[in-house]
């Protein structure tokens, strides 16, 4: 099982946050990446927010998806995730 390391997906939040339009919206999202407990107040803020909840999801399954492959394909195995 690939198991995504914490830094992969932080990464991802803020990838998420930077590409969105200057506004209210991306300065929550990068501002609670900068509370602790990070991955909560992300979450928190979406859950604020929820007209980004299904655009967040879509980022995130794909971000992921080329983790998953990126591993797969250091272990020299050629795969491409649906």
């Amino acid at each position: 099982m690939i198991e995504v390391e914490s830094s992969d997906s932080f990464r991802v939040m803020e990838d998420f946050a930077a590409g969105l339009p200057d506004g209210e919206q991306k300065r929550t999202l990068q501002r609670a990446l900068t509370w602790k407990k990070p991955f909560s107040n992300f979450k928190q803020a979406l859950y604020e927010m929820p007209e980004l909840k299904q655009q967040w999801h879509a980022f995130h399954d794909e971000r992921i998806r080329k983790v998953a492959e990126a591993w797969l394909a250091a272990e020299g195995i050629v795969a491409k995730l649906k």
